[in-house]
């Protein structure tokens, strides 16, 4: 078989992979055709109306990563008998990045950026390997069955 034939081939399965998510979906609202329409500004999924836990739950891992890093900031810079005091507060900031981010990890995913959110942090903060991200792992999965529209 040609070269040729084989991008024809991947095109065809692509476009058989892509074409679906485009489509009007029968579990949906009946007006959704699964794309933003030019009067929302951002556009929200019918399974997932905007309850603003997504964006409470993004905003709130967020500024605890900014605490964290400023913490980072004051421990390169302090005197050595200030360290120890530092370390600990540094510490404290570190668990409740943790927190913030498993709980920003079991909120639902509104949309595919915000899936590619999760992913990312999944992926940067080793979420598996968090005490709870078992239990992470798996909202992650039902945001990735909900948002293909396999589950």
């Amino acid at each position: 078989m040609a070269a040729a034939d084989h991008n024809l081939s991947r095109r065809a399965v692509l476009g058989a992979a892509v074409v679906p998510l485009l489509a009007r979906h029968p579990g949906l609202d009946p007006g959704s055709t699964g794309l933003p329409t030019p009067e929302t500004e951002r556009w929200i999924p019918d399974q997932v109306r905007n309850d603003g836990k997504w964006e409470r739950a993004l905003a709130a891992f967020r500024a605890a990563e900014v605490e964290l890093r400023h913490y980072e900031t004051l421990t390169a810079g302090a005197p050595w008998e200030e360290q120890a005091a530092i370390e600990e507060a540094y510490g404290d900031r570190l668990d409740a990045m943790y927190a913030a981010l498993r709980r920003l990890m079991r909120v639902r995913a509104p949309d595919l950026p915000g899936l590619a959110t999760k992913i990312v942090l999944a992926v940067d903060h080793e979420v598996a390997t968090l005490t709870g991200g078992e239990a992470c792992m798996a909202a992650l999965k039902r945001d990735v069955l909900r948002l293909a529209r396999f589950g």
